[in-house]
């Protein structure tokens, strides 16, 4: 892993930790200002870093998560843009009902002066077997 590939993989890891201990003004530095989330299926988008701050804090209000898994991350970095794909695979529990769901997260980060930022992000959901 090349030392891009370390700082972005740390970027993303702080992200998913700040989401997942409820911290996501951590994630703050981590976002662009201008990120773009886009929901599974691209029905709806967010964008803007404190909109898309908002609907992680949105979600863990009005959700429990019991579960969260990622495995086989893949980094490419292309100059200053890079990719990252994870899987991943979570319980939670939503008005009352519980969501079993997996797919791929998918970021893309640009290199910002010396941090790597997210521009874009979106999930793509595996079909239950």
């Amino acid at each position: 892993m090349t030392g891009d590939s370390r700082l972005v993989a740390a970027a993303i890891a702080e992200i998913n930790a700040a989401w997942r201990e409820n911290r996501v003004d951590d994630m703050v530095p981590f976002l662009h200002e201008d990120v773009v989330f886009m929901q599974p299926g691209g029905d709806a988008r967010v964008q803007g870093r404190d909109l898309c701050v908002q609907s992680y804090r949105d979600f863990l209000a009005s959700a429990t998560m019991h579960e969260y898994n990622e495995h086989d991350p893949m980094i490419d970095v292309i100059g200053a843009s890079a990719i990252v794909t994870c899987r991943f695979d979570c319980v939670y529990e939503f008005r009352s009902e519980t969501h079993r769901e997996s797919g791929i997260d998918m970021y893309v980060l640009f290199r910002d002066d010396d941090r790597w930022r997210v521009i874009f992000r979106t999930q793509v959901p595996q079909p239950a077997e």
